[in-house]
């Protein structure tokens, strides 16, 4: 699972973009067959495909600006790598690293307060289709799902907040060094 999601965070955009889009398609048709509504007619399968090519499109442009402002995929892949790892690489170059970091460390501290209410809204919706018709299953999984992923998404958040302020110290800490000719003084005016 390490390797695949190493090649998810360094796969070229269209890579990314075939990847949400099939998931978003199975996923979605897989709900349908679970929730009784399953027939794939020619119709719902072109309305299923273009939800999915825009939901898909919609991931990729996320994850191209998430790349954009990491100065590159490589520099995204380190950043991952760091967060699960705890330390920062040698000779990370700090004018990328601390901004990307601190909006992560931002992200997360939105996180902490936001998911519960948006997982709220969606364990409250839950709650009312299930209440609408008490013999369906999917309501009640739907339920324990947002529920589930309420407390993960704020545990999780609050930990990455804790990593990444470890990291912002490691980077803070890293010496700078120099290595050009007007900062060793050897260029004489």
């Amino acid at each position: 699972m390490k390797e695949f999601r190493a090649h998810i965070q360094t796969a070229p955009l269209g890579v990314l973009f075939a990847w949400f889009t099939g998931v978003y398609f199975i996923g979605t048709y897989g709900f349908a067959l679970l929730d009784g509504t399953g027939r794939l007619t020619l119709v719902t399968a072109l309305i299923r495909f273009v939800t999915a090519a825009l939901f898909g499109g919609a991931m990729t442009a996320l994850v191209a600006r998430q790349r954009r402002r990491d100065g590159g995929v490589e520099t995204t892949a380190q950043i991952a790598t760091a967060l699960k790892t705890g330390s920062v690489p040698k000779g990370a170059d700090a004018s990328l690293w601390v901004p990307a970091l601190e909006g992560r460390r931002r992200q997360n501290e939105r996180a902490q307060w936001m998911n519960p209410i948006v997982f709220g809204v969606f364990t409250a919706l839950g709650v009312w289709l299930a209440v609408q018709d008490p013999t369906a299953v999917a309501p009640w999984i739907f339920v324990a799902f947002f529920v589930a992923i309420a407390v993960f998404s704020i545990v999780a958040a609050k930990r990455l907040v804790r990593k990444i302020d470890v990291l912002l110290a490691q980077v803070d800490s890293t010496p700078v060094t120099h290595n050009s000719a007007v900062d060793s003084g050897e260029i004489r005016g």
